[in-house]
């Protein structure tokens, strides 16, 4: 039944999830939520190549020059003029 000004939890009985309070069970979880966006942005950051990387890449004069080797002998064709 249902008490005129009672309220529920009695007082000094606050609710309790895994054994916290509900504010720090609150303070916790909200916690989590700001930690884990900057936990991976650092995680994908640290992942991605460096500027100065040299994997995996070639000079344009050195790519020209194996296409003007390719060209002259006759095995690439040759490029369009409005590549030229």
């Amino acid at each position: 039944a249902s008490f005129a000004g009672a309220s529920w939890p009695p007082r000094g009985m606050a609710p309790t999830v895994l054994g916290l309070s509900e504010s720090t069970s609150t303070y916790v979880i909200w916690f989590i939520r700001a930690l884990l966006p900057v936990l991976l942005f650092c995680i994908w950051y640290s992942t991605q190549p460096s500027e100065g990387s040299k994997k995996n890449r070639y000079a344009k004069d050195q790519l020209l020059k194996v296409r003007e080797v390719l060209i002259a002998s006759g095995e690439a064709r040759k490029p369009p003029p409005a590549l030229k």
